[in-house]
């Protein structure tokens, strides 16, 4: 998906979005991606990627899970910037 000024937001995701799972990893006591990988069954390298603000793609699945387990909503989650 392309946005002004030809930017392509699939290799920017971190100029639109905040994503706070090291934050709500911390608010759940979880230590670690790998602790978090191994209670969700994500993983590991796409729970880092949303940890550093850079995935490729969310799948609606993924976001469920993340949201049941550090019992949040999808706002918690991922902020869109303005």
């Amino acid at each position: 998906m392309y946005l002004e000024g030809g930017k392509n937001m699939t290799q920017f995701p971190q100029d639109y979005f905040i994503f706070k799972l090291e934050d709500l990893m911390w608010k759940n006591r979880i230590k670690s991606i790998n602790e978090l990988s191994e209670q969700t069954k994500i993983s590991r390298s796409s729970l880092t990627a949303m940890k550093n603000g850079t995935p490729k793609m969310l799948h609606l699945p993924t976001i469920y899970t993340l949201c049941r387990r550090l019992d949040c909503g999808i706002d918690d989650l991922i902020e869109i910037k303005k």
